[in-house]
């Protein structure tokens, strides 16, 4: 982050985890995270690698700290949901990571993501398609730089008791 200019903001802990192997809450923990206080995750870039046990008891960890506690985090498209098209580029994509040791391994069809969620406990949630990314993060950018197609997209939830519904 210091590289790219961004200001790491004091206090500020970073803690590994190997999600399939080590017990999350245990290890923030271990790095000082308050469980008796609401917190938030990114987990940009780390879903498409996870086992779906790993993802689920993730999400079930966040979803019991307390409100509002949330999470971000970006999923690959389930391929069923793509068109030909993209397919082949999720094919060219998925055998690139796979050669360098980085094998997708969890893709999401949205409308059942978000009932995934709900079941788990999250009240609030966005869940943005690639155009929507690109017309809130990369609209007017005189670089090009966008997503294509509809490969991935971006998911913010958290849990209110004042919000019970999706």
């Amino acid at each position: 982050m210091q590289t790219a200019g961004i200001a790491i903001p004091d206090g500020s802990v970073f803690v590994p985890v190997d999600f399939e192997r080590q017990n999350l809450r245990s290890e923030l923990e271990c790095g000082g995270l308050r469980m008796d206080q609401p917190a938030f995750f990114s987990l940009l870039g780390v879903v498409p690698y996870l086992t779906d046990r790993a993802f689920e008891e993730t999400l079930e960890f966040i979803a019991s700290m307390p409100e509002p506690s949330g999470v971000v985090f970006d999923y690959g498209v389930a391929r069923s949901s793509l068109k030909w098209t993209e397919r082949l580029v999720l094919d060219a994509l998925a055998a690139r990571v796979a050669k360098a040791g980085e094998p997708f391994q969890l893709f999401f069809e949205p409308e059942k993501l978000a009932v995934r969620l709900k079941g788990i406990g999250f009240t609030d949630l966005e869940d943005l398609s690639s155009a929507e990314i690109n017309g809130r993060y990369f609209s007017g950018r005189t670089d090009g730089l966008e997503l294509k197609g509809n490969l991935a997209r971006l998911v913010t939830v958290s849990r209110r008791s004042d919000n019970p519904e999706l």
